[in-house]
């Protein structure tokens, strides 16, 4: 529970918009750092492919009823 409570500022949770799932401090920084060397052993530390929607068309016709 102290661990917890070092990673969000004293408190065990923090209601406040953008904060909830992001730590501060020397412990979530480790975690944050562990996270990355994970991904580059794993291969996935590159960046995905590049997304389009260039390819995407609407379905044609009339909407279906809901049964």
């Amino acid at each position: 529970m102290s661990r917890l409570k070092a990673i969000r500022g004293g408190k065990l949770n923090t209601a406040e918009f953008g904060s909830r799932m992001r730590g501060e401090g020397i412990f979530a920084d480790q975690i944050r750092d562990l996270f990355r060397v994970s991904l580059k052993k794993v291969g996935l530390a590159k960046e995905g492919p590049e997304l389009s929607t260039a390819h995407f068309r609407r379905p044609g016709g009339v909407q279906l009823d809901l049964l």
